[in-house]
Parts: structure tokens; C-alpha cells; sequence
């Protein structure tokens, strides 16, 4: 990119000046936007900083910064080095007894004791019972995994979404 060098501009010359004050104002550290005619760009460049995507990939998408976020989040995901080990499912007395104890929840404080018949109603372990019901089947669970994982895909890679308009005349939507 172009500029100075360290070098070239901090070396010792033969005579020491005092440093000049500028002769022109400072650029603005605000930029517009070339390809906009509304005004500044929604992201405030620097002036001396290129509006281009090369730039954003040379400086902040580098393979060392990329190289670094991936090691850093392997050691915050994998402390040991390694995935932890699967967990035992829970024995079907032992679910009751979790399930038993959570239908037995109550906070405890005075704002709790006013605010848990407005959110839960008169009968509260009746009304989280309720609330356990759905959770308790494995083909609702397995459908809410699927749905849950399918917002984030779509979310991540939104061209990945079925399009309604795709041009099919027969009406169906290619399912």
C-alpha cells in the first residue's frame, strides 16, 4: 500500500528543524462513500484507509487472524484438547426425580412470592407440569432440534432459504 516508510520518515538529517505546523487543515477522518450519492458511509472509514475488500482481507481476514480466532476458540470449546466425554442419559427414575424437583421449584423472596401466581397462575407446579409435557417426547424433541437448527443455517446462509417465487407455474414449491 502506498505511504511512508519508518524509515524514511523519522530518519535523522543533517540539520535537526523544528517540526512545521501544517500548512493545510487535517484531513476529516470521516469519508464518504464513492459509490453513494446520500452521504457518509454507514461504516465511517478512515480517510487513509481503502474502500475496498481487498484491504478488509489483507488486514482483518488474514490466515493468522483466522489461524488465531480458530485456536482460540478450540482451546475455549476444548480446555483439555479434547471433547469431553458423551454424558450418561439419565435412568427413567432418575428423570422423575429431575422432573419432580422442578414441578417442586419455588423461588424464594418477597418479589418472587408477588410476581409467581401472575406468570404461573393459581396452581404453579401444575402450570410447570404443563410446561414439561412437550419436552418430555422424543419426536417433539427431535422436530424442535431440527427446527432450531434450521433458523441458524438459514440465519448464517440466508441464499440457502427455499425461494417462493423460484418460476415453477405448476403451483408446488419443489419440496
Amino acid at each position: 500500500m502506498g505511504g511512508f516508510t519508518f524509515s524514511e520518515k523519522y530518519s535523522p538529517s543533517k540539520t535537526a528543524q523544528p517540526p512545521q505546523p501544517p500548512s493545510t487543515p487535517p484531513e476529516s477522518s470521516l469519508t464518504f462513500h464513492p459509490r453513494s450519492s446520500i452521504g457518509p458511509s454507514p461504516t465511517f472509514l478512515p480517510s487513509k484507509t481503502p474502500d475496498r475488500p481487498s484491504h478488509l482481507l489483507q488486514s482483518q481476514l488474514s490466515p493468522a487472524f483466522i489461524l488465531s480466532i480458530t485456536r482460540t476458540a478450540k482451546r475455549t470449546l476444548f480446555p483439555t484438547g479434547y471433547p469431553a466425554p458423551t454424558l450418561i442419559d439419565p435412568t427413567p427414575e432418575e428423570q422423575a426425580e429431575f422432573r419432580a424437583r422442578l414441578v417442586a421449584w419455588r423461588p424464594r423472596g418477597a418479589l418472587a412470592t408477588c410476581l409467581l401466581p401472575l406468570l404461573l397462575g393459581p396452581d404453579p407446579s401444575q402450570t410447570l407440569d404443563a410446561a414439561l409435557d412437550p419436552l418430555s417426547s422424543t419426536p417433539c424433541n427431535v422436530h424442535l432440534v431440527l427446527f432450531l437448527l434450521d433458523l441458524v443455517v438459514l440465519e448464517l446462509f440466508p441464499e440457502l432459504a427455499l425461494s417462493v417465487g423460484n418460476g415453477n407455474s405448476d403451483g408446488d414449491s419443489g419440496c
